[in-house]
């Protein structure tokens, strides 16, 4: 099962060029992970800004940020009793479409796995 298929369609060959920038497409982003949220093994989602952040069916937590037509962080969230610390210190370049599409196919995959295990 493949996350976000039509949505890397679409984002190549649809979007004019004021579509492109952070917050446009993390609103088209959040949009296609919450129509495919079970098949993503999304137990929650939320979206502000370019960030989206998710809670997956196993428990995990993952954020999105959205910088740019083809420029995309993930990084996990780590949970202590009252919050969410968000391990956001990116040093590495920026994930494609492609890259981020993936990562989050195989992230998707181990939740739903780890779930099953529980």
């Amino acid at each position: 099962m493949s996350v976000l298929g039509e949505f890397g369609r679409r984002a190549s060959s649809e979007w004019k060029d004021e579509e492109q920038q952070g917050e446009a497409i993390a609103r088209r982003l959040f949009e296609a992970l919450k129509s495919e949220r079970k098949e993503a093994g999304i137990a929650e989602i939320w979206h502000y800004g370019f960030t989206i952040e998710m809670e997956l069916v196993n428990g995990d937590y993952w954020a999105i940020e959205c910088i740019g037509r083809d420029a995309f962080r993930f990084y996990p969230g780590v949970v202590g009793e009252e919050r969410i610390t968000w391990l956001n210190a990116w040093v590495a370049a920026d994930l494609t479409l492609e890259k981020l599409t993936e990562r989050l196919n195989e992230t998707a995959a181990a939740a739903r796995r780890k779930n099953l295990n529980a």
